[in-house]
């Protein structure tokens, strides 16, 4: 049609505009980022404290132990003919010699694992799980009403405040070891429960850690919202809660 040359120059010079914006905005991000001193970040234990050396490793069961197990645990599950597959299967992985083989080098693993020889499988069996995270991984709690002020920002700004001053004491070593029927458990883990998060990616996820956090992210009207809670979070033996529990209710208020 001949109105069509000035409807595609008007076309072609609004996609060159906004080629040029995204240009503009990229290179301002980029120098903007440039200035930025990224946070400090972990994939190891910042609190070596933590780890309770006297306590008993997990052992490696033997594996006539472990191979019993396993067709005791398949027997419910398979036909008789399967299970008839299985045991030839299990005869056949001792006979050719590869149980002993993987049960030395499993047993090799426990001698020099940092913690636990299961440990970084255990993170694996979550992290590479690609099901809905909220409803198959992630905890939940649900806390009694009588314990907790009413109303939902008195009520979160005193959880908040509560587990800042956890936090704290575990940073500085201050938390009694948890125990179950009297014995000692191992803490390694609790560094993961605070400036930790949880990064996708296409076939396993990662934890990463950044043990100088001094914020809480807190979400409102579908925006995000940083609210900074400690002081001197890069010198542990230093740091403090800011905010007390009115502060954070006027905050949260706000």
């Amino acid at each position: 049609p001949a109105d069509s040359a000035p409807r595609h120059r008007f076309i072609h010079h609004t996609l060159f505009r906004f080629a040029l914006l995204c240009f503009i905005a990229h290179s301002f991000a980029r120098r903007a980022a440039a200035r930025i001193t990224p946070p400090a970040m972990t994939d190891t234990n910042p609190y070596d404290f933590l780890e309770l050396q006297h306590l008993p490793r997990l052992p490696v069961p033997p594996l006539a132990d472990t191979l019993a197990r396993y067709l005791e645990h398949v027997r419910p599950l398979a036909s008789p003919e399967q299970y008839r597959h299985t045991e030839a299967a299990v005869a056949e992985f001792v006979e050719s010699g590869d149980g002993e083989r993987l049960q030395r080098k499993l047993e090799q693993r426990a001698a020099t694992a940092p913690t636990s020889w299961l440990e970084p499988w255990w993170d694996t069996g979550y992290l590479a799980d690609r099901g809905e995270a909220p409803i198959n991984v992630n905890p939940f709690f649900v806390f009694s009403p009588q314990h907790l002020p009413s109303g939902q920002i008195p009520a979160a700004a005193a959880l908040v405040h509560a587990t800042l001053l956890y936090y704290v004491a575990l940073r500085i070593n201050r938390i009694e070891p948890d125990t179950e029927r009297k014995s000692p458990l191992c803490l390694t883990q609790y560094w993961r429960l605070f400036g930790t998060t949880r990064v996708p990616g296409s076939k396993r996820d990662h934890l990463r850690t950044f043990p100088n956090s001094d914020h809480i992210v807190v979400l409102h009207a579908g925006r995000c919202y940083s609210l900074r809670v400690l002081s001197n979070a890069e010198q542990p033996d230093q740091t403090r809660v800011c905010v007390d529990e009115p502060a954070l209710r006027s905050a949260l208020s706000a």
